[in-house]
């Protein structure tokens, strides 16, 4: 009898043993491949540099029309703090591979905090998938003079005496 149980002990000893030495080289090789280097056979795609927020009415990225340009220079301080213009339309790029493809531009504009805000949204219109929707930011400061602030609350009588 004290010969089985020392088989017992040993087969379990050496199954324990095995089990140990089975858990290491599991650990070693999820290391190894947590280490390796992924980044030379990485198939994402290289994202064009973010274009630069629009600082002019008349850039050529916001493309506004002539007529809006001279609405909005006219306008003075209670006007344009209401302003809320959108537009749409279409038009044809050309990428770095030269390949034509058409996109929908919507702008928006509004005013906050002393500026026109808004975004400049262009999208493809046929779903490619190499096409990606670029927003381009508008934030165009504008300075009030003074006097021009004032001209409203004179003459509604609000100027205190």
């Amino acid at each position: 009898m004290f010969l089985s149980t020392k088989k017992n002990f040993r087969s379990t000893f050496l199954q324990i043993i095995l089990f140990i030495l089975f858990s290491i080289i599991c650990i070693n090789i999820n290391a190894q491949a947590k280490n390796i280097d992924t980044t030379a056979t990485s198939t994402t795609p290289v994202k064009p540099p973010k274009p630069k927020d629009i600082k002019k009415l008349e850039d050529e990225n916001l493309r506004l029309p002539q007529e809006l340009i001279a609405k909005i220079k006219k306008m003075g301080p209670d006007e344009l703090v209401t302003i809320s213009e959108r537009f749409m339309y279409n038009d044809k790029r050309e990428d770095e591979s030269g390949d034509k493809y058409e996109v929908t531009i919507t702008v928006r504009l509004g005013f906050s905090q002393d500026m026109i805000t808004g975004i400049v949204k262009e999208v493809p219109i046929y779903n490619t998938i190499e096409k990606e929707v670029n927003i381009i930011y508008v934030k165009i400061p504008i300075q009030f003079a003074a006097l021009q602030l004032l001209i409203p609350c004179i003459k509604n009588n609000i100027v205190a005496k």
